[in-house]
């Protein structure tokens, strides 16, 4: 059990929720973490794998941490050190059906119809960001996306690519002090891994900052933004539940190749209404072949044709994505496979929605 309000936590007493990152660091063996709200019923999902020796890797986005402030993590196979950073919490109000959610009269989400590049650093006149270097970047891409003035943070994906030796990427909003933490780590040359959290916003900006190194090239899609309830009445609010099974493809549909899509409707069991505007899923790429990524969006959404959720870049790798999405009627989702080539299973679990 870790304790996330107290003292010396940001977390204030009753929250019902927060926005984390957790990163694993020593790995032995191969394994996986799971994380759920203190209390919840233990159930079959993973929030964070590793294959092998020496890894680190960082993966979250949102958890219930029930009624004593805690969250609990529970492990299997090998051994890893881990730590957690909070980045953000929800707060408690009821909404219509009784459900505890996210606070009213405070910051509301809207997501996106499907995910926007905002930034992509392999473009040319960017580059890639070395060890000890910060680099402003517009969230908004210069108007693009509908991010609305009003707005005070965004949920979004981080994607390192061409890594060099090893290092790390610390995300903050535009102008804040870096600090200790990091958002997404690369452990050896020529990975590409992703991210999803939460970021708060100064006049639509965010920075990005490496350490550790080495250095990397990366890309930043923007999957919605937070922003106060008085200007956006139709915004939406968060509601956590215990992590539940929505998908698996290999007991349903199986493997996903490159340049294929599929809708698929997500099994969300009895704590989450018929009626949600998006998900917080938890996508784990698993049985890889050859190399790839996966996007995923709203069923009902514009097509997005740039952006991704998780990559893979050989054989037989497991790693997982903590996110969120637009969803379409009765819970779907578009997953798109994209990609030089190859195939991939593919898990869903839920762990929370927007309504």
């Amino acid at each position: 059990a870790v304790p996330v309000s107290g003292a010396g936590q940001p977390v204030p007493a009753g929250a019902v929720a927060i926005a984390y990152n957790v990163t694993i660091v020593d790995t032995s063996g191969a394994g996986f973490l799971a994380i759920a709200p203190a209390g919840g019923q233990p159930t079959p999902t993973s929030t964070i794998n590793w294959t092998g020796t020496g890894q680190v890797l960082a993966n979250g986005f949102a958890v219930g941490i029930g009624e004593d402030n805690v969250i609990v993590l529970a492990g299997g196979g090998g051994n890893t050190q881990f730590t957690i950073d909070i980045v953000g919490y929800y707060t408690p109000a009821v909404n219509m059906d009784g459900a505890i959610a996210s606070q009213a009269d405070g910051d509301v989400f809207t997501p996106l119809a499907s995910p926007q590049r905002a930034y992509d650093s392999t473009l040319p006149g960017n580059g890639s960001l070395a060890s000890g270097q910060s680099r402003s970047v517009d969230v908004t891409e210069g108007g693009k996306i509908p991010i609305p003035a009003a707005a005070t943070a965004v949920a979004y994906t981080i994607t390192e690519t061409q890594t060099q030796g090893t290092g790390f990427l610390n995300v903050t909003p535009a102008g804040a002090a870096p600090g200790a933490t990091s958002v997404i780590n690369w452990y050896a040359p020529g990975q590409t891994m992703a991210n999803s959290l939460i970021v708060g916003i100064v006049d639509g900006r965010i920075t990005v900052t490496a350490g550790g190194g080495g250095a990397t090239d990366f890309k930043i899609d923007i999957l919605g933004y937070y922003s106060p309830s008085a200007s956006t009445p139709r915004g939406q609010r968060f509601t956590p539940v215990t992590p539940v099974r929505g998908y698996d493809s290999r007991v349903a549909d199986g493997s996903l190749g490159v340049g294929a899509s599929r809708a698929t409707e997500l099994a969300t069991g009895a704590d989450i209404p018929s009626r949600v505007s998006g998900l917080t899923i938890n996508l784990t790429e698993t049985e890889t072949v050859g190399q790839g990524y996966l996007r995923l969006q709203a069923n009902d959404g514009q097509v997005s044709t740039e952006s991704s959720t998780i990559n893979w870049t050989g054989n037989g790798q497991t790693m997982a994505s903590g996110t969120v999405s637009g969803v379409g009627a009765n819970h779907s989702v578009l997953v798109t496979a994209g990609g030089a080539g190859g195939a991939t299973n593919y898990v869903m679990d839920i762990t929370g929605y927007f309504n």
